[in-house]
């Protein structure tokens, strides 16, 4: 059945495709009359062609605008030769646009008007249509096959073709010729910035600013602030890639092996082995950072929190510690480090000085010891319990001090830091002294005394060896006369109570009359008064008395 309907089918679409060219020749005969002036219509006055102000269409063809039929001889060769011979005509570099439309009309007519036998087609001369010329020539039928529409078709498929090769051509031109493309360019073919597509997209930096960059939708670009870029697949302002920042680079290129991007704005640097940071600009310094950052740093193993220190060797993953104090290396790590602590109360050898006649006992022990007596030699860094005192220390070792022996009756017989100071012997108490007062009075007393009568020399210390250089010279050469002794050198005893003694004492109110403040201030006032107007009263009479009195002695004086 299939093989028996297709030539019918065939024949139906010949016949219609036929008459459908007949009614159109006679409107394809008129717009390609040779006198007819051709001008070429700008983009935005252009009927047909307002639908694409921001673009064409990618794959235009299969539009209204271009429809695809089915070749009339069967095949796509039907219509090759003139595509190729559009495209070779549509736009010649160093012409206007309009320049290229006249020759491009040109074309399409010529093309149009020449038969199967390369002939000049006489219906092309015709003031109207004619019942000779209802056989259309091959190439006629393929121009009105590709066309359509010979009123707006023919100068939109021009500008579709010249306007895609002048932006080609405006690609790979120098400035000069690219200035006056440009303006033919602006004139007619579309605007992908039409509308403003820049203004309601984040990341950009101004929304107003827009480049056209070709002839077709979405060839436009945004202007993206410094943290975004332009995607023209997307037609959006992307997160920037943090590693390609060139005016900020976030790693120092040098010194950076790789640069990775983490999230939207920030970058991970993998340093070289001589540098560490964030950037990578500084060199590598353990005490800071390891290569192995599970490692730990010089500064924790050297615990410089507590005094110790922490020497790099810059560019490297190698340190030294100096460890301070009780702090000393660890035999379990195997790098540097002050993880070990000794207890405060373990006994070292003393700092002595040599050169002082005191210390022939302690010569003579380093001696023993093998310790050279030229100096300073040995430091001690924790204290010493001397007298028997008792060594005591904190549970990390941060703290050490002496409890000092007692006697059997609990008393304590040294005293200070070291237990360096022996508590003195009181001597007897002295005999009381008289009862004051002696005669009479209820509360009578009496008091003693008594002095502490110990003294102390080097020599008395035990474990003196043993003794640091500041508690020595604090009790070498001449005995210490201040002894320390518990208790006071002074006692106040009570007296046998006797009658009062009898005194003058004026009754309560009088005493308070009498030396109330008020009372005491007026009797104040008044005296400094009274004694003011004595002064004034004498001058004022003593004077006249004094010129009688001189007047008196120097007339007697003078001679009869």
């Amino acid at each position: 059945m299939a093989h028996i309907l297709k030539p019918f089918i065939l024949l139906v679409i010949k016949l219609l495709s036929t008459n459908c060219y007949t009614e159109m020749l006679d409107l394809w005969l008129s717009e390609l009359n040779g006198n007819k002036i051709r001008v070429l219509v700008e983009l935005k006055r252009h009927l047909s062609a307002k639908a694409y102000l921001r673009g064409f269409t990618r794959g235009i063809f299969g539009t209204l605008l271009f429809p695809i039929f089915a070749p009339i001889s069967g095949s796509f060769e039907a219509t090759k030769n003139f595509s190729v011979g559009v495209q070779d005509i549509v736009y010649k570099s160093g012409l206007t646009a309009q320049q290229n439309y006249e020759l491009y009309v040109t074309f399409v007519r010529n093309y149009f008007c020449m038969t199967d036998d390369q002939q000049y087609w006489q219906c092309c001369d015709l003031p109207a249509f004619d019942d000779s010329c209802e056989t259309i020539p091959r190439q006629a039928r393929e121009v009105m096959h590709v066309l359509m529409d010979p009123v707006q078709s023919i100068s939109v498929f021009f500008l579709y073709h010249w306007c895609i090769r002048a932006w080609e051509d405006y690609r790979h031109t120098d400035a000069m010729v690219q200035r006056s493309l440009k303006s033919q360019i602006e004139l007619y073919c579309p605007d992908p910035c039409y509308g403003g597509p820049c203004i309601y997209l984040q990341g950009v930096k101004n929304p107003f600013l827009c480049k056209t960059v070709g002839p077709f939708e979405n060839e436009y670009v945004c202007d993206c602030n410094t943290l975004h870029e332009w995607d023209p697949n997307l037609q959006l302002c992307v997160p920037r890639n943090p590693c390609l920042n060139k005016q900020f680079p976030p790693c120092v290129l040098e010194n950076t092996l790789s640069c990775i991007a983490v999230g939207q704005y920030e970058a991970h640097c993998v340093c070289k082995t001589e540098f560490m940071g964030p950037d990578c600009s500084l060199p590598r310094d353990a005490c800071v950072e390891r290569l192995n950052q599970s490692s730990p740093t010089g500064y924790a193993n050297c615990q410089v929190q507590h005094g110790n220190k922490c020497y790099p060797l810059l560019g490297t993953d190698y340190y030294t510690c100096t460890c301070v104090g009780s702090y000393t290396p660890s035999l379990t790590v195997s790098e540097d480090n002050c993880l070990n602590r000794l207890d405060p109360c373990w006994k070292a050898n003393i700092s002595v000085q040599t050169g002082l006649d005191s210390l022939d006992h302690y010569k003579s022990s380093r001696r023993k010891q093998k310790i050279k007596a030229t100096g300073t030699e040995v430091a001690h860094y924790t204290i010493t319990c001397l007298n028997g005192g008792t060594c005591v220390s904190s549970a990390d070792f941060s703290r050490s001090f002496c409890i000092c022996p007692k006697s059997a009756s609990g008393e304590t017989l040294f005293t200070g830091l070291n237990c360096e100071t022996p508590i003195g012997v009181w001597s007897e108490w002295s005999l009381p002294s008289a009862c004051f007062p002696q005669k009479c009075g209820k509360t009578r007393y009496q008091w003693r005394r008594r002095k502490c009568l110990n003294t102390s020399y080097p020599d008395h210390l035990t474990n003196a060896e043993e003794l640091s250089k500041l508690v020595y010279y604090n009790f070498s050469g001449t005995p210490r006369q201040n002894v320390y002794c518990m208790g006071t050198t002074e006692e106040v005893l009570p007296c046998e109570p006797l009658a009062p003694c009898s005194a003058l004492r004026l009754p309560s109110r009088m005493r308070e009359e009498l030396f109330d403040y008020r009372s005491l201030y007026y009797f104040g006032l008044i005296t400094i008064a009274q004694v003011v107007f004595s002064g004034l009263s004498w001058y004022v009479v003593s004077t006249p008395i004094l010129r009688y009195i001189h007047k008196r002695s120097t007339r007697g004086s003078l001679p009869t």
